[in-house]
């Protein structure tokens, strides 16, 4: 986490200072408020009025010092939490396919909130409160050890008490806030899931199975929830039952030593107000180490995000030029998503420059994997992919794919403008060339029947059109970007007769 708190690091100084000028201003204060009560009682006017301006001077610093690092403290962990966010984002566009598809994109989405906002509260909340807290005791136990030591000394006999208690209690809090998270993220997949198969679900009767699964997970959210509700009551009640000892062992003895004259009334109430800062960091920094426990928990989790192999981002671009005989190669080329299951065997292949060519195969044979292969989205486990006579593990990514339209079997649009989803193929592109893209796909007509034609806003995952409807913008889409290579897998399976035989025709006018 440190690495993306460096670049705040003035800001967390200056924080640090100001919490400090707020715990001393809070100790002076209670000094302050002693020696008001002192000299009042002794009607020592000018020493009573300088007590009192000094209380007042002592509120208004701490004031002004909580507002400077409130505002500090917000500022930097919600810069940082920025930063974190930016970088796990763009880790996982860049992240390898492999690895993104062993987890669900659920777990990834409550990564990237509910843990974020975990290690916000560590850096915003918990950390102020474990530096405040730390230096009010020290600040307090020094000043009561000047005022009376024999006091002192008999407060602290409790502190271990406290302290036992609380570790006691704060250890099975923090673990089930962890529970609770990865808990929570199964939810979060579960209920993805359950909207992006809504159809599916209502067409097959799954309503009652897939809401019992999701009953069975909520409850489980429920069940951590409840337990961390319990050991917050029990840590707070204990604490503040706890913290009463302190305070009926001050107000005894130090009773009693007013009334022998060892003592003033003053110094006792000072006494009792800096009982406050020793007592409620043992309270309050109990329930911040909980906390702190499960930031530190979230971050690892998010960390595991940004620690994801990425795809290379080195090699060189990619020369297109139609002199070379073979546009793609592929030379012995041996894939297998497992080991014990081969799906490509010393696969050899070549593709000339200007030439269409189908591949045809059973269900489940590679052809999607094949096109994977090409896009860089798998490495192969042994042989050569050369495009233009260049291989490929010597060319960048982004140069190859730069080279390549793809229409994959599953039309992906955007919840945006039909327009838009057409114009990500070449964002350079104007609205001419979008719309004659448009009309080589056979989209034009039934894009401009749409109530806002090109405007016309699309739902989540292209929902409000019909799936031949978005195979033909997504065919749109990889026409506009005018590449040297279209990859079609099963671009026209949701196609009607008519509108098939016009796409095939503008393809291979192409």
């Amino acid at each position: 986490m440190w690495r993306y708190l460096r670049p705040y690091q003035v800001s967390l100084i200056l924080a640090t200072l100001f919490i400090s000028l707020q715990v001393v201003a809070d100790l002076l204060a209670s000094h302050f408020l002693g020696k008001a009560l002192d000299t009042g009682l002794m009607a020592d006017q000018s020493s009573f009025l300088c007590a009192f301006h000094g209380l007042l001077v002592t509120w208004l610093l701490a004031d002004v010092a909580f507002y400077i690092r409130y505002q500090l403290a917000r500022r930097t962990a919600e810069k940082m939490v920025y930063d974190v966010r930016q970088a796990a984002t763009s880790t996982l566009c860049r992240a390898l396919t492999s690895e993104l598809e062993q987890k669900h994109s659920g777990d990834f989405i409550s990564r990237l909130s509910s843990d974020i906002d975990l290690m916000k509260g560590l850096v915003a909340q918990e950390w102020v409160n474990l530096v405040r807290g730390g230096l009010g005791f020290l600040g307090a136990l020094i000043m009561m050890l000047a005022i009376s030591w024999r006091l002192t000394l008999a407060v602290l006999v409790t502190v271990p008490i406290i302290s036992f208690v609380a570790n006691k209690l704060s250890k099975p809090l923090g673990q089930h806030i962890t529970n609770m998270q990865a808990r929570l993220a199964a939810v979060n997949a579960l209920a993805q899931d359950s909207l992006a198969g809504i159809i599916v679900s209502k067409a097959f009767n799954l309503r009652e199975y897939l809401g019992g699964r999701f009953h069975a997970s909520n409850q489980q959210v429920a069940d951590e929830a409840v337990q961390v509700a319990t050991f917050r009551g029990l840590l707070s009640g204990s604490m503040m039952a706890l913290t009463l000892m302190p305070v009926f062992v001050l107000f005894g003895l130090g009773g009693y030593e007013v009334i022998m004259g060892r003592l003033t009334l003053g110094k006792l109430l000072v006494m009792v107000n800096l009982l406050n800062n020793l007592t409620w960091p043992l309270n309050q920094m109990a329930r911040s180490l909980a906390q702190a426990k499960a930031g530190l928990v979230a971050s690892e989790r998010v960390f595991e995000v940004l620690a994801l192999p990425v795809e290379r981002s080195s090699g060189s671009e990619l020369s297109i030029s139609k002199s070379v005989p073979y546009a793609i190669e592929l030379e012995n080329l041996y894939f297998a998503y497992d080991p014990a299951k081969q799906v490509f065997t010393g696969l050899n292949l070549q593709i000339t420059t200007g030439e269409k060519v189908a591949i045809v195969g059973a269900s489940g044979s590679g052809k999607s994997t094949l096109f994977s292969l090409l896009l860089g989205f798998r490495q192969p486990q042994s042989g050569n992919i050369r495009f233009f006579g260049q291989n490929f593990d010597q060319l960048s990514l982004s140069s190859v794919r730069k080279a390549i339209a793809y229409v994959p079997q599953e039309a992906l649009l955007f919840p945006t403008s039909v327009a838009q989803n057409i114009a990500y193929g070449d964002l350079n592109r104007d609205t001419g060339a979008v719309r004659q893209v448009a009309a080589i796909a056979a989209a034009h007509d039934f894009i401009d029947a749409l109530p806002d034609s090109y405007d016309t806003h699309l739902g989540e995952y292209g929902t409000g059109i019909s799936g031949g409807q978005k195979q033909r913008i997504s065919l749109a889409r990889a026409i506009l970007k005018d590449a040297p290579i279209l990859l079609l897998d099963e671009a026209t399976s949701a196609l009607d007769t008519e509108s098939e035989a016009h796409v095939q025709q503008a393809i291979q006018s192409l």
